[in-house]
């Protein structure tokens, strides 16, 4: 086996002084961890660094796999272009990979110019890569670099991807090491990023005792809820790097862990791989996730499974279902309301259609029409496939009759949604929304779904949801 190590590696621009310049010494802990990192490195001279990062070209459907011969980029994002790094790309790694995950069904893309300037985005190397790479540098330059950035895909595809990344470095005899660039919660303190959420201290701690203990599968199958509210960006670059290490008995250590400014940054080694016959985890990794499916299952509520049987009968059969008799209940019987069904798949939103008014001739009647229209007429998203159906995360809202407000001192993003009106244009987005934390940038995401200037004269509406998970 030619895999050497692989590291969790966070990646904050303010732990290199010339982008932190006083705040970098608050980091200094992660700094020195990295620092050791990079000479770890040096000793086990590898040939490929391959770097997963959550900063490069994502797509919620395939892997992404840098496609240039040469590789390059700079900090200059963060006012710091003297941190600039070009690489050789290993390009029969890269194209080995591609043509591995096409033949399992894995879906991952080879992403350069070309695909960049189609999609409106860089292609150059991001920060996810920059920052770890810029303490491996100053040790270790002789390697050749590939860039992976993870899709929204199930744990178990990322886990099983990173066993194709593995099998290709073995079959191509490379020496590699693979770092896991990903920060942890981004939500641990009010004055971070993002407000502090509960899940934000109890992610962090769940991934840290999990490294501590050596327990590799216990932070692969780390709960999706949990994982979406802790606001982190590491976790799907995890399943890969450990997919990698299937099949690997390996040691595990936290190197430094600490959150001064409301996120997490973790420093993990996992060194001294060896193959064994009982670190072959996949079975007990896929055992955990559909584990953890069925619990989420168990705990959905009549409203939710009657929005789940819509979706499943539709896409499997074009088929519009009843209210079944077991899922009978007066207020599903009763009179329609505005309903918003939303459904997400590896934590990532797959489709959201609703209505604020009830337009059926039941409640149930209109979660069965608006779960099918979320599920197959979103125009962001292609239509819900049937392998899609195990992954579905699906929530109902059921909205309260809208009241006018006078301005923005009435609105709460937590506990009220909005609806802006100005003329024929309409915007709606619904609370409790992750990422939407202000009055302001809820407004403002409303207005801008309805195609109304913020100086424009518009009229707001507040609403509040019954929500079903």
């Amino acid at each position: 086996m030619t895999i050497l190590a692989g590291y969790l590696m966070p990646h904050p621009p303010v732990v290199i002084p010339a982008v932190g310049h006083e705040q970098s010494k608050v980091v200094a802990a992660t700094a020195r961890s990295m620092d050791e990192v990079g000479r770890q490195i040096a000793r086990l001279e590898p040939e490929v660094i391959v770097v997963i990062s959550p900063h490069g070209p994502l797509f919620s459907d395939a892997v992404a796999i840098r496609g240039e011969s040469c590789l390059e980029g700079n900090l200059s994002a963060f006012g710091a272009p003297e941190i600039h790094m070009k690489k050789n790309n290993a390009m029969p790694l890269i194209k080995a990979l591609a043509d591995l995950a096409a033949d399992n069904n894995l879906p991952a893309v080879i992403f350069d110019h070309a695909l960049a300037r189609r999609f409106d985005v860089s292609g150059d190397l991001d920060h996810g890569v920059l920052v770890p790479l810029s303490f491996i540098e100053p040790h270790y330059t002789n390697y050749e670099l590939v860039e992976i950035t993870y899709g929204l895909l199930s744990t178990d595809e990322l886990y099983r991807f990173g066993q194709l990344l593995s099998a290709c470095i073995d079959d191509l005899g490379f020496r590699a090491v693979i770092i896991a660039s990903g920060d942890l919660s981004h939500k641990l303190k009010d004055s971070g990023p993002y407000h502090f959420d509960a899940r934000g201290p109890k992610f962090d701690e769940w991934i840290v005792d999990a490294f501590e203990n050596n327990d590799l599968v216990k932070v692969v199958t780390a709960d999706e809820a949990l994982c979406e509210g802790a606001g982190e960006c590491g976790k799907k670059s995890l399943d890969i790097m450990i997919g990698a290490l299937d099949g690997l008995e390996i040691t595990s250590k936290v190197l430094s862990y600490e959150g001064p400014f409301g996120v997490g940054y973790g420093v993990v080694a996992l060194t001294d791989p060896k193959p064994a016959d009982n670190a072959k985890r996949f079975d007990e990794v896929v055992q955990g996730v559909l584990s953890r499916r069925l619990t989420r299952r168990n705990r959905e509520d009549n409203f939710v499974r009657l929005a789940r049987l819509a979706i499943e009968d539709y896409i499997r059969e074009q088929k519009r279902v009843s209210l079944p008799e077991e899922l009978k209940e007066p207020e599903l019987e009763g009179p329609s309301k505005g309903v918003f069904v939303s459904i997400k798949s590896s934590g990532g939103l797959r489709g959201c259609i609703g209505t604020t008014i009830g337009t059926q001739r039941s409640l149930a009647d209109e979660i069965i029409h608006n779960a099918i229209q979320a599920a197959t007429e979103d125009p962001r998203f292609p239509e819900i496939e049937p392998w899609e159906l195990e992954h579905l995360t699906i929530s109902v809202d059921v909205l309260s009759k809208g009241e006018l407000v006078p301005g923005f001192e009435a609105l709460d993003p937590k506990i009220y949604g909005v609806i802006v009106e100005s003329d024929f244009r309409r915007g709606l987005l619904l609370p409790d929304l992750e990422g939407v934390d202000t009055v302001e940038d809820q407004v403002r995401i409303a207005l801008n779904k309805a195609g109304i200037k913020e100086h424009e004269t518009y009229r707001i509406h507040r609403f509040t949801v019954e929500r079903h998970v």
